[in-house]
């Protein structure tokens, strides 16, 4: 059972930090900041940055993938109906941490609609 520490606010950080994701046509690797804010997975080019694109993790599933892709550890999925994003983690302990918080995320945005 998921306990919430703090009421919902849908404009909090609730997680953030680097990460290395996949490009969506050219699929070359690029280091990202990241951003959950309850729903919404944003990504920019650095903190306080110009943002890259976001996606609403009501719209998708998450998950973590074994061993490594294109060369990459620690990597976990967000698929969306449009696109799968592929996020390289800086270890294992980040990458499980990462996919925790946006499943938990995503359950208590969930329990709001």
């Amino acid at each position: 059972k998921f306990q919430l520490i703090q009421p919902f606010n849908p404009l909090a950080v609730t997680k953030q930090g680097w990460a290395t994701k996949q490009g969506a046509f050219v699929k070359n690797w690029k280091r990202r900041w990241f951003e959950l804010n309850n729903s919404t997975l944003c990504y920019y080019v650095a903190p306080q940055g110009k943002k890259k694109g976001e996606v609403n993790i009501l719209e998708c599933e998450i998950s973590l993938h074994d061993g490594t892709y294109d060369g990459y550890s620690h990597v976990f999925q967000v698929t969306h109906l449009k696109r799968t994003f592929f996020i390289s983690a800086d270890s294992g302990i980040d990458k499980i941490s990462w996919v925790e918080t946006l499943k938990t995320c995503k359950y208590v945005a969930q329990q709001k609609v």
